[in-house]
């Protein structure tokens, strides 16, 4: 997904400020997956975010790379993804024998595979509810990747105009289907053709917006221009403002999602530059983006286990203060602990295989 036509290469850096605002939006679904809260508000919509921010990333870190290698790729995502997920996958299979409920071994097996929710059902969330996006964006992800590969193979170099155009129209034209099928973007388990869910059609369209967001930031990177840089420092705290409180507008299910989606691509966009009113403050939450994944993963088993435990009568204003430093004690120990370690012990672990089979390969054949 290069394009040629850039001003320059913007060099390998961690985006502090869009980190943060990761956390930020992972605090907010753990806040919205609180039983009494649920439904209340539109902040479903900070998976959108993730996404955005997930096409944006690994385009910088991944997919402008002319040495760029599928396989390597693949194993890196799955490294990241997988052990985490499996985790609590396995803490939700605990919880429902404890609770006697019944565990549909279909449902299990799908998300042993992490294939629930992009269009092979159940149309119903099972286990670790939130999990449906880390499906999602991992076979968003590999879709992407196996695209570029096969697309550089047999239509070689494509004018990055064109290529651009290509992104930009199939990114539309999901954001198309989401709008006139659901009306609104919490879409995630129904399936809108055969083994294709809203989630999948979610899922592409943010993360393509999120690649071309950063082919424009690749643009704009090495601007000295003293008019954009005064534009920057005046969008960006308005942007910020506009990001946290989208996050929180009455649940209506309605079009309005796709009026906010702007919101979301200028926040990233201006984001990335890390300048204006308000950027360095933000930044100080960056921890919360650190562990933003396990927030994710860990909330619902934790809230589900605090619900189990707590007196029925504990007023909610407590069992949230006791569930939310629960969860961020605990991301914060899985992430240094289990997540990260796991994450390059496996990648490891893989390459080290590749290898073995390789040699193997090589000695069966008589070319070692």
């Amino acid at each position: 997904m290069g394009d040629n036509t850039e001003i320059s290469t913007p060099p390998s850096k961690r985006f502090i400020l869009l980190d943060s605002l990761r956390g930020y939006a992972a605090f907010a679904i753990m806040i919205l997956h609180f039983p009494e809260i649920n439904g209340s508000f539109n902040t479903y919509l900070a998976v959108d975010f993730f996404l955005v921010l997930s096409g944006f990333v690994l385009m910088h870190a991944y997919f402008r790379d002319p040495e760029f290698s599928f396989w390597s790729f693949s194993q890196a995502r799955f490294a990241r993804l997988y052990p985490l997920h499996l985790a609590t996958l396995v803490i939700f299979v605990l919880i429902y024998i404890v609770k006697d409920s019944y565990i549909d071994k279909s449902a299990l097996a799908l998300h042993g595979l992490m294939l629930h929710y992009v269009g092979l059902g159940p149309e119903k969330f099972t286990f670790n509810s939130p999990s449906w996006s880390i499906s999602v964006e991992f076979w968003v992800n590999i879709l992407v990747a196996a695209t570029m590969v096969v697309g550089a193979r047999f239509l070689g170099q494509i004018a990055p105009r064109m290529l651009n155009g290509i992104i930009l129209a199939v990114s539309a034209s999901c954001y198309a289907v989401l709008y006139f099928t659901l009306g609104h973007m919490d879409g995630h388990i129904q399936t809108l053709a055969p083994f294709v869910s809203a989630g999948m059609v979610r899922g592409i369209a943010s993360f393509l917006a999120g690649v071309l967001i950063y082919k424009l930031y690749t643009r704009f990177h090495a601007s000295q221009s003293s008019t954009f840089k005064h534009a920057l420092s005046i969008a960006t705290p308005i942007l910020l403002a506009l990001f946290a409180v989208s996050l929180w507008l009455p649940y209506i299910q309605s079009s309005i999602d796709f009026l906010l989606l702007p919101v979301f691509f200028g926040t990233v966009f201006a984001c990335a530059f890390e300048t204006g009113l308000g950027s360095k403050l933000v930044q100080k939450i960056s921890h919360l983006g650190t562990i933003s994944f396990s927030i994710y993963l860990l909330h619902r088993p934790i809230q589900v286990t605090t619900d189990m435990i707590l007196p029925a009568t504990t007023p909610l204003a407590l069992k949230m203060v006791i569930v939310i430093l629960i969860v961020l004690v605990a991301a914060h120990f899985t992430q240094k602990y289990f997540e990260m370690p796991v994450y390059h012990w496996l990648k490891k672990t893989i390459r080290r295989a590749q290898l073995k089979l390789k040699v193997y390969y090589l000695h069966a054949t008589g070319n070692g």
